[in-house]
């Protein structure tokens, strides 16, 4: 374990369920990283989908810089221009949530159907940040992306090792799909934190991170993983505490700013016991 209580890893998600981006820091929205899941495919109901359904997302690279979405498979890099905000917006469906979004032009259309091989768009959430759930923790005027119930969700790597430490197939950080990785504090000591704070930005714990089939899909190979590793183990030896299997935890965001890695993170408030 590390000596210093600080971020080891930061990662952004442009478009949901595709591959994450490794950056040095991040500027930390009131919603989430910026630019963080942003972006999301639909099916041709209108629902977005996720690498739970469609696992060869987690293949494609995308990119967001100035209002350009780059989108890269196998070796072949595509860009597309993020749509104004002042286009039509179109309701969605998030799993049994109703919310909004811009669509991009076909020809993002054409490329991720002809990849998932159905009838699939894609859409920009723009500045239409959608509530965040109070069966989730959220508050009033708390907003997100599309990310699934949090704008930012923290793992602890000692929480990692010592799940590791019950599997035969280890998992990485990657299975979890976090936005901050920290290092130097006990395995399971972020599950009693309250509010924390990361150079400018401060957050509160919304609640722990649930887990769902997506920590099952090996993000190299896609494949799934035939024991439901490490979701199973997770569930069984009850790290949820009655919560069902979470792991990790999900911030809200209290104050704008930058992270980066190496920096200190700070406790300011426990839960209270």
């Amino acid at each position: 374990m590390s000596h210093k209580k600080c971020v080891v890893e930061i990662f952004e998600y442009p478009v949901k369920s595709m591959r994450g981006n490794s950056l040095e820091k991040a500027f930390v929205t009131a919603y989430g990283l910026d630019k963080d899941r942003t972006v999301a495919v639909i099916d041709a109901d209108n629902k977005i989908v996720t690498g739970r359904e469609y696992p060869r997302l987690l293949s494609i690279e995308s990119r967001i810089d100035n209002l350009q979405l780059k989108v890269s498979i196998a070796s072949d890099t595509y860009s597309f221009s993020l749509p104004n905000e002042q286009d039509e917006m179109v309701e969605i469906k998030l799993f049994r949530n109703t919310v909004s979004g811009i669509l991009l032009n076909s020809e993002t259309s054409s490329l991720v159907s002809k990849f998932l091989d159905g009838n699939f768009r894609m859409i920009y959430m723009g500045k239409n940040f959608r509530p965040i759930s109070p069966k989730h923790g959220g508050r009033e005027g708390e907003h997100m992306a599309y990310a699934d119930s949090a704008p930012v969700h923290l793992l602890n790597l000692e929480t990692l090792k010592h799940l590791n430490s019950e599997l035969s197939d280890k998992v990485s950080v990657r299975n979890f799909r976090p936005n901050i990785v920290i290092d130097g504090y006990q395995a399971f000591e972020e599950n009693t934190w309250d509010m924390i704070q990361i150079n400018e930005c401060m957050f509160r714990v919304q609640e722990k991170t649930q887990r769902c089939v997506f920590t099952t899909i090996d993000p190299d190979t896609l494949d799934k993983n035939e024991q439901l590793e490490p979701l199973a183990t997770i569930a069984k030896t009850g790290l949820a505490r009655g919560l069902g299997p979470a792991f990790g935890i999900n911030l809200v965001p209290i104050t704008e700013g930058f992270i980066a890695q190496g920096d200190i993170v700070k406790v300011i408030k426990k839960l209270e016991k």
